[in-house]
């Protein structure tokens, strides 16, 4: 199915680019010895990345509860 694949790589992008900008300001910031501001960029991006998985996730299981299940006997 080629919508699948499209939105696989979409969600697949907007999963590793979001947080990982986070990512690079905290390090940033460690380089530069504020440690504090760079763990708040470090717990921001783990509730970024947390927030998609767990949308994606219900919205999954909201959206396409219809699926039904191969009951075919081998």
């Amino acid at each position: 199915n080629g919508t699948s694949n499209y939105t696989d790589s979409r969600c697949i992008g907007l999963i590793i680019l979001t947080p990982g900008s986070f990512a690079v300001r905290g390090i940033t910031y460690f380089l530069n010895s504020d440690l504090m501001t760079s763990l708040q960029f470090g717990l921001q991006m783990i509730v970024i990345a947390l927030s998609i998985a767990i949308g994606l996730f219900l919205a999954d299981v909201l959206f396409f509860p219809s699926r039904k299940l191969s009951t075919k006997n081998f």
